[in-house]
């Protein structure tokens, strides 16, 4: 029986142009509320103008680049939406910032299943992801996957990247499995009106319905890629 999939990494991408990375630092997140005052740092904190992070030492990232902001979280254990702290960063955000020109937001999931043996994951490549053919057999070699399907819609794209990885147990360094990587990304472009006083509405709502694109991703992997 094939598992079904285990989240590991989520992540909301903001997009807007000029982002100005030098002055978003963790004290500026700490005393604006974008972050709790209580939240403790945990690796060297680099600021640029190009590029700034701050890690987290509850599994929270932020990533500024002079076009996007990144609020990604680590998922340990079992996937529950009570778990996620990264809708509450990110309105708090657009409050701080509402007048940057915003054109687009990500919620990107990340995956993966974990197998036994390669024989299974080869099997599972060989008769749940590819389809039939000669080419699934080359010379009495399996081939390897990498591949990237795409599905458009309207409003939005969804993107899901499939990998073959190497899974490392946290707590046993040396210790891995073999695992099939699932990359998604939900992709929607915004035009604001800036001239409204709820401009950023269309935006907040989807910073807060982000549950039903990662509940569609994992829809998608499970009644889809993993059926």
């Amino acid at each position: 029986m094939i598992p079904k999939v285990q989240i590991t990494q989520l992540a909301f991408v903001i997009r807007a142009k000029n982002h100005n990375p030098s002055l978003l630092t963790r004290d500026f997140f700490r005393i604006n509320k974008i972050v709790d005052a209580d939240w403790v740092v945990t690796s060297p904190v680099f600021t640029t103008d190009i590029i700034s992070q701050v890690v987290y030492k509850n599994g929270v990232t932020i990533f500024i680049q002079p076009d996007q902001i990144s609020f990604k979280q680590s998922i340990e254990g079992e996937y529950s939406q009570n778990q996620v702290l990264l809708q509450d960063l990110a309105l708090r955000y657009l409050e701080v910032f509402p007048d940057l020109n915003y054109s687009a937001m990500e919620i990107n999931s990340m995956g993966h299943i974990e197998f036994q043996s390669q024989e299974e994951l080869d099997n599972y490549i060989s008769d749940y992801l590819l389809r039939p053919g000669d080419w699934k057999n080359f010379l009495n070699k399996k081939p390897s996957l990498s591949a990237t399907l795409i599905y458009s819609f309207e409003d939005y794209q969804i993107n899901v990247s499939i990998e073959p990885v190497l899974i490392y147990d946290d707590q046993k360094a040396t210790e891995k499995n073999l695992g099939i990587l699932f990359a998604g990304s939900i992709h929607r472009d915004f035009i604001l009106d800036h001239n409204s006083e709820d401009k950023l509405k269309p935006l907040k709502e989807r910073v807060s319905l982000w549950s039903d694109d990662v509940n569609s991703y994992i829809s998608l992997v499970n009644d889809c890629l993993l059926n």
